[in-house]
Parts: structure tokens; sequence; C-alpha cells
């Protein structure tokens, strides 16, 4: 279930299988907002998984087992909008732009979707993970997003144009849980395979893989690909 924090650290949001998201004030523990219908069958359909704060405290998020994002008020814990496509399955992970503007879901058909907040439309799909997808979240800068998968890799996405920038690959189990730095320099990755792992977003590393897996040098396709701007060889 997921876990978030205002953006002022007094208190913290939480999932549940009982089909409520809570807002728990955490310098007294105290139940201050309960978010959602319920359920009278825990772990079932109303599950909710991924919970989010909106960057100026106002607004939250949740996103659950039954395929919708909600958007609720933060203090009366009364509903505004919900985002949904069809067929698009359960969503296990929601997170909001710095900014506030856009929110990013991961969805158990493998695509990654951001939503414009005040219209509830769909303004882009991250397509490429071979499985469900987890944990999805901003980079403290706002120019990219992060997405974890099923398909044991994490990936950094330039949401604009939708393309493939990194792809983290080592772990041999689902990636559940993958964040930025604050300065976005390092991502974070958990899965259970029992290990964490940490990995530089300088493009270096996206070289040195590709180069593991090349027999030649980069044509300017896959320099376009990648965003590698040098121009002198780069693989032996």
């Amino acid at each position: 279930m997921g876990v978030a924090y205002s953006p002022d650290g007094k208190f913290a949001l939480t999932g549940g299988e009982d089909g409520y998201a809570r807002r728990w004030e955490i310098e007294s523990g105290d139940l201050v907002t309960t978010y959602g219908a319920g359920t009278d069958n825990p772990g079932g359909p109303d599950t909710v998984y991924g919970v989010a704060y909106a960057p100026d405290g106002k607004t939250v998020l949740t996103g659950g087992w039954d395929g919708v994002i909600r958007l609720y008020d933060a203090q009366s814990g009364n509903p505004i909008r919900e985002f949904t496509e069809e067929g698009m399955g359960s969503v296990y992970g929601v997170a909001y732009s710095p900014d506030g503007r856009l929110v990013l879901s991961g969805i158990k058909d493998n695509i990654a979707r951001l939503w414009d907040v005040e219209t509830g439309e769909i303004v882009q799909r991250l397509t490429g993970h071979t499985a469900y997808l987890y944990a999805v979240s901003f980079s403290p800068d706002g120019e990219f997003v992060l997405t974890s998968s099923a398909d044991y890799t994490a990936r950094l996405w330039d949401y604009r144009s939708g393309m493939e920038l990194r792809r983290y690959i080592g772990h041999t189990g689902s990636v559940e849980w993958a964040v930025s730095s604050l300065d976005g320099s390092i991502i974070a990755t958990g899965s259970d395979d029992g290990t964490a792992r940490l990995w530089s977003v300088d493009v270096q590393d996206t070289i040195n893989y590709l180069c593991e897996n090349l027999l030649r040098d980069f044509t300017e396709v896959v320099r376009e690909r990648y965003k590698i701007t040098n121009q002198g060889s780069n693989c032996p």
C-alpha cells in the first residue's frame, strides 16, 4: 500500500485494503481525514494502492484496484474529479508533477499515463514496459518521469515526447519502487529480489550499457534517441 507525506511534513497519507485512504497527523498519530467509500470485501476491488499529496498540499490522489484515479480535497475529503480510461486495469502508483498540473499513473496494462489535473484528459501515454507498472514519479525539476515495473526494469522518460531515455536493468525481480534523489542525479530502486540499488542518471551509464550490447558505434538515430550529444566514437 502507498504512503505519502504532506509538503509541510505534518501529515501522512496511506492507502488501504479496506477501500479507504487516510490522512494522519504525524505528531499525534491521530486520524484526520478519510477518503473513499470503503468496502465490505478487504483486499478486493476497492483496495487503494497508490496515494499522493499535491505540491501545494490542497488535494490528494488515490489509485486502486478498480482502475480509477480519484482526486480529493485534502481537508474535507470531498471528491473533486476522477481519471480513468476503459480497460486500463488497476492503478498501482500515482504522482503529481512538481507544478501540480499533471498526474502520472502506473497501471496494470503496462502503460504509464499522464493526465491534466484540471480537465481530467490524458495528455500522454508512455509505452514500452512489458509487464504492469508499480511506482511512478517525476524528477525534481519536472522534466522527466520515472517508472518501475514487474518486467524487472525501471525507466526514465521524456514525458513530452513519450520517448524512453534510460533503462535501468539488473534486478532479478519486479521493481516495486523507484525514486529520484532531491537533486535528480541518482535513482533508487527497490525490488522483490530483495535488493535496493542506486543508479546514476548520467548518460554515461546508458552509453556503457549500450556498448556492452552493440557490435558497432552509435548511429545518428541512437544518438538522438538516447540524447548522446558527443559526436566522437563512444564504443571501443
